[in-house]
């Protein structure tokens, strides 16, 4: 064998032993590497890390429209069943209430004028009115609430209504403020996210697009995400999943209640005309009626106090 053939075999062995050195070494006899079972599982960890992600990003989004759903329900169209019901029977039932308040307490007031001539005391209308007023407080702030929300109500059909596109519009940035700064989509928000929400609500509420489009504005369309709090634990997302399934289920729930409460049912009647000229009638009635016994109390009244000014047992 020639002096430079047997140089090429040494060069050539030489390097095919540092590739061997180089060759990372595998517990199977094999050239052909396996994968271990740690990176089997490393790899199942991931897949399922994936699939509860992208299963709790669909429920997230469910939730977003269930809020959006709520919010709408209560805040737009339950108010305008509201409004358009006391614009057509509201100042009926707050007659027929004022007129039952004003009418239970002249009743109440004969009773204690009767009270006291029958037991010989002095009758002290200073002292009856105070107690009147007592016993009655709470239907007089009902009654009060009841006038303050058909003031509302006339004061929101003077005021001018949005058009198709700006209620699509304040329905969209409202939507955009939701996945934002709503607590239940963002736990882990300051509560100052939690006041400019609110402030959100209330110019939904109102149909005020401008603060609407002013607090779009102030929160810059960023992605929501960026304020989370993120883990690549399983453990993690699985309580993530569990906790907005509740809360989708919270949702539907009130969702339903709403439905099934004032003043969405009063929906019915607004759309059947027979139904809301018979209620009416049904109303008129009753003021017929609590007008024609508090004439009849107050003829009553009178004569109590004549009797006992006659006793002499009244304190003027």
């Amino acid at each position: 064998m020639s002096k430079k053939i047997e140089d090429n075999l040494q060069a050539n062995s030489s390097f095919r032993a540092s590739i061997k050195e180089l060759r990372p070494v595998w517990p199977h006899k094999s050239d052909t590497p396996d994968i271990s079972i740690a990176d089997k599982q490393e790899s199942t960890d991931w897949e399922a890390l994936a699939s509860l992600q992208e299963k709790v990003a669909s429920l997230q989004q469910e939730l977003l429209d269930l809020v959006g759903e709520h919010d709408h329900l209560r805040y737009v169209i339950c108010v305008n069943i509201e409004n358009d019901y006391m614009l057509k029977m509201g100042y009926l039932e707050v007659k027929a209430f004022e007129l039952q308040l004003t009418f239970s307490r002249m009743r109440r007031e004969i009773s204690l004028i009767q009270a006291c001539i029958n037991r010989g005391e002095p009758v002290q209308p200073t002292v009856i009115q105070e107690r009147l007023e007592a016993e009655f407080a709470s239907f007089q702030a009902k009654l009060t609430e009841q006038l303050n929300q058909l003031d509302r109500a006339l004061g929101r059909a003077k005021a001018e209504s949005l058009s198709e596109e700006e209620a699509k519009e304040l329905k969209q940035l409202y939507r955009q403020l939701i996945k934002a700064w709503h607590p239940d989509m963002n736990p882990n928000l300051g509560p100052e996210y939690a006041q400019l929400f609110e402030r959100a609500v209330q110019a939904y509420r109102n149909g005020d697009l401008v603060t609407m489009r002013i607090l779009a504005v102030i929160q810059g369309g960023q992605d929501p995400e960026v304020n989370r709090e993120e883990s690549d634990s399983l453990s993690y997302w699985q309580t993530k999943f569990e906790e907005t399934k509740d809360l989708i289920a919270n949702y539907q729930e009130r969702i339903a209640s709403i439905r099934q409460s004032y003043p969405y049912l009063y929906i019915e009647i607004l759309e059947d005309d027979e139904r809301l000229l018979e209620r009416r009638q049904e109303y008129e009635e009753l003021i017929q009626q609590y007008e024609a016994n508090i004439v009849s109390y107050r003829q009553r009244l009178d004569s109590l106090y004549k009797m006992a000014r006659q006793g002499g047992g009244r304190d003027e």
